[in-house]
């Protein structure tokens, strides 16, 4: 019987039986964990010696595993899916009568967003939670509600985008955008020093009534910041 863990190589997966399984397992995916690297080898009380993997899980968690239970599929994921579980219960959502699907694509966003916002070994951690990111209480504690504000995703290039990128995960800063308009938004992050204060290209735009595209061309072609946000426009004078 063929182990289920798998070998990342040259961006393609495939499956490792169990005699060609390499004693360095980095890289290799064991259901919703990737080995990152060898942790440390520790002896339990019986006298056995095991050997432990750092593991990143797909919702983000960094976590140390036994490297016996990853090839022998007894570790899958780092928890996550017992929490999914236990905080959805048997509740149904919207209007569709159908139990909610532990791994639905909206379901997945929901955990990543809590996970970078509340676990300090999460991946996304020092840009989200460090930064005092939260997610409001409304929807940290109940999917059925995140869903009911937010609904489902339009296409499956969608992902959820803070409108303010100093604000919380909460109806009022949150929408779903694609990445092309993700990058755009990143783009509209770009500090800028003019009349005294520091401020990025998206506050001066709000506070202005300038388009961010407007103040980011000015800069390009040299004006300086003091009149590159200040300068009225044709249809804000």
């Amino acid at each position: 019987m063929q182990s289920k863990a798998e070998h990342i190589r040259d961006g393609k997966r495939r499956v490792l039986p169990p005699q060609s399984l390499p004693h360095d397992l980095r890289g290799n995916r064991y259901d919703m964990l990737v080995a990152i690297e060898m942790a440390e080898t520790r002896t339990s009380q019986s006298g056995n010696r095991k050997i432990y993997w750092k593991c990143r899980c797909d919702c983000g968690v960094v976590k140390e595993f036994a490297a016996n239970h990853l090839t022998q599929h007894k570790a899958t994921n780092c928890g996550c899916q017992r929490r999914i579980r236990q905080s959805m219960g048997l509740r149904k959502h919207g209007g569709s009568g159908t139990l909610s699907a532990p791994m639905m694509p909206e379901y997945r966003i929901w955990l990543a967003m809590k996970e970078r916002c509340s676990n300090p070994n999460s991946r996304g951690w020092s840009r989200y939670g460090q930064r005092g990111i939260s997610v409001c209480s409304r929807w940290a504690e109940d999917f059925n509600a995140f869903l009911e504000d937010m609904g489902n995703k339009p296409t499956k290039d969608h992902s959820i985008e803070r409108i303010d990128n100093d604000g919380n995960y909460e109806p009022s800063n949150c929408g779903w955008v694609t990445r092309v308009e993700q990058a755009n938004n990143r783009r509209s992050n770009r500090w800028v020093t003019a009349l005294g204060r520091c401020m990025t290209l998206a506050q001066w735009s709000r506070e202005t009534g300038i388009k961010t595209a407007t103040i980011a061309a000015r800069l390009n072609h040299g004006w300086a910041a003091d009149r590159a946000v200040s300068h009225a426009t044709r249809g804000n004078r």
